[in-house]
């Protein structure tokens, strides 16, 4: 029997079951990626942005403020030619007075007339002597002056203002170091070495810093926190301190030189505190190193995450008076990156300013080189100092 011829055909059943075994496999392989890839990119992107955009505001304000110190500058060594000027010409006609002869010295100014002469020189050699001395504070000297990696630096941006002015320290343990490993070495040293720690010291010199700036008009208070609140002078909470008392002023600057940090950092307990006083604060001060690790009424010890912290510091952004600027000085802490943009954030909405020094800002330029030990009781440190567990 003959056999029949069979026609190829390239699209038979059997391909067509291939290929939509095959099409259907890449659906599925594409339904079971993990798309959170593309989450973790735009974090990413967004805290550069953040970053990005923080130091592009600082720029602008350097140069703005160094536009306005050359235009000062420029002022003041226009006044200062001119007066020099003057004072070269009025004693060029006293020097020839004094060469005149007899018969000139007839027709010439009387002794008042000398006398009023050199009255007027006097006072121009002075307003010029002022003007020097103001041109070189301009370029030369800063309202907090230290020896630094960079040299003289200066506290720039912020100008104290107010008639009653807030100032909240904190000292967690934290403020010692910027780094854990430096936190837990030093909480291991005395304290003499914990309270010439340069970061410490940089926020104790801050802090006298603005003491030191107020006007006498001023009224002051002055708080200290951790995981409770208490004023730097003790049996003055929920009053006014007065700025013209200069020796309870120095007083108040030389009690932050024996307090050693320690705790954890309840910033809405401190902000609650500043409630109590009146009137209310018209500027408030905060001198601090990262975001709070603590809630309101909370006395235990454990460790926070990121987003924990951060609704610690919403809830007492919250607390702040409304009619009160805000200033921060920002010791800044390892891990902490979302802290130097909030605390900016949060400054200027409420109309202040935003500082972030260097570790040895204010402080000799000493390189410390704690000693770690991997031994170190670290149950006993973590009751003296929550630690977050981002960091």
């Amino acid at each position: 029997m003959a056999r029949r011829n069979r026609t190829f055909t390239t699209f038979s059943l059997s391909f067509l079951d291939i290929m939509s075994c095959g099409f259907g496999a890449v659906v599925l392989v594409f339904m079971i990626i993990d798309h959170s890839i593309k989450e973790d990119v735009l974090d990413s992107n967004q805290t550069s942005q953040i970053e990005v955009d923080l130091l592009k505001s600082r720029v602008k304000i350097e140069n703005e403020r160094s536009e306005t110190l050359n235009s000062k500058t420029l002022e003041l060594n226009s006044e200062i030619t001119r007066l020099k000027e003057s004072v070269e010409a009025l004693q060029l006609d006293l020097s020839n007075l004094s060469r005149l002869d007899l018969e000139e010295a007839r027709k010439a100014p009387t002794k008042n007339d000398l006398a009023s002469l050199n009255q007027k020189i006097i006072k121009m050699e002075a307003t010029l002597n002022a003007l020097e001395r103001k041109n070189r504070a301009l370029q030369e000297e800063s309202p907090l002056d230290f020896a630094g990696s960079g040299g003289r630096q200066r506290l720039s941006g912020c100008k104290l203002t107010g008639k009653h002015v807030a100032i909240l320290m904190d000292i967690s343990a934290s403020m010692l170091e910027q780094t854990v490993a430096d936190v837990y070495a030093l909480q291991n040293e005395k304290e003499l070495v914990q309270l010439r720690a340069p970061k410490w010291r940089s926020a104790v010199k801050s802090l006298q810093w603005i003491l030191g700036s107020f006007s006498t008009a001023t009224k002051y208070q002055t708080y200290v926190f951790n995981d409770h609140v208490k004023t730097l002078k003790r049996d003055t909470k929920d009053t006014w301190l007065e700025a013209k008392n200069q020796p309870e002023l120095e007083a108040v600057a030389s009690n932050i030189e024996t307090i050693v940090p320690f705790g954890g950092t309840n910033l809405q307990e401190a902000v609650i505190s500043l409630q109590k006083l009146d009137p209310s604060p018209d500027s408030i001060w905060i001198i601090t190193d990262g975001l709070p690790n603590q809630k309101k009424s909370s006395n235990a010890y454990e460790r926070v995450s990121v987003s924990n912290r951060y609704k610690y510091f919403q809830a007492a952004q919250k607390e702040f008076p409304d009619l009160a600027s805000l200033n921060v000085v920002l010791l800044p802490f390892e891990g902490d990156v979302k802290a130097s943009y909030l605390f900016w954030k949060l400054a200027v909405e409420k109309g202040g300013c935003f500082i972030a020094p260097e570790r040895n800002w204010g402080t000799q330029d000493i390189s410390e080189n704690y000693a770690y030990a991997e031994d170190a009781e670290k149950e006993s440190l973590n009751k003296s100092w929550a630690i977050p567990n981002d960091v």
